[in-house]
């Protein structure tokens, strides 16, 4: 798509950022300044669109997943939420295999393996290959376990929504911790 045409005011909006865009050091490490939009994202897949996403801090000393889910703005609308790059994301396209997952990454298993393997506040503290170490079974929306985790899941999301503690600007995790972000 060439946003230049097919979205000019868009567009016109992002050429008002065209030389702070140009001195990202993501676009002056993989792109061409001659022949690459000043716009240009490294690192943008379908799974960054994705509707669900749990989510950890890379660092830290304890997993503390949550989901994102798409927002409901009153001025653009319903929208996929994107992160920030100091996490690790998977992407799933179904609300409650996002909660089961989030669930078991939250559990005292999980992080017993993830304190096993990573430096205690490091920066790669629960990293992604976290997930080479643990057998998660494939979500089965059937399996009765599944059903609980999942439930659960949402009803911690939903009590975190409704804390004053965790308010649309707190920086609190829904488990309770600050973010180090």
């Amino acid at each position: 798509m060439e946003i230049k045409t097919e979205l000019p005011h868009t567009y016109a909006y992002l050429k008002q950022f065209d030389a702070i865009l140009r001195k990202r050091s993501g676009f002056v490490k993989y792109f061409d300044a001659e022949k690459d939009a000043f716009y240009s994202m490294y690192n943008i897949s379908r799974e960054t669109f994705a509707p669900f996403k749990v989510i950890w801090r890379t660092m830290g000393s304890s997993i503390d997943a949550t989901v994102l889910e798409p927002a409901d703005d009153g001025k653009v609308g319903k929208k996929t939420l994107i992160h920030k790059n100091t996490v690790i994301s998977v992407s799933l396209d179904d609300k409650y295999e996002a909660h089961y997952l989030c669930a078991v990454l939250n559990s005292v298993v999980v992080n017993f393996v993830a304190r096993s393997y990573s430096v205690k506040g490091g920066k790669s503290f629960g990293s992604a290959n976290l997930l080479d170490f643990i057998a998660i079974p494939k979500y089965k929306p059937s399996n009765a376990l599944h059903q609980r985790l999942t439930a659960l899941s949402q009803q911690a999301h939903a009590l975190a929504a409704q804390t004053s503690e965790f308010s649309e600007n707190s920086e609190v995790s829904p488990r309770g911790h600050r973010s180090r972000d």
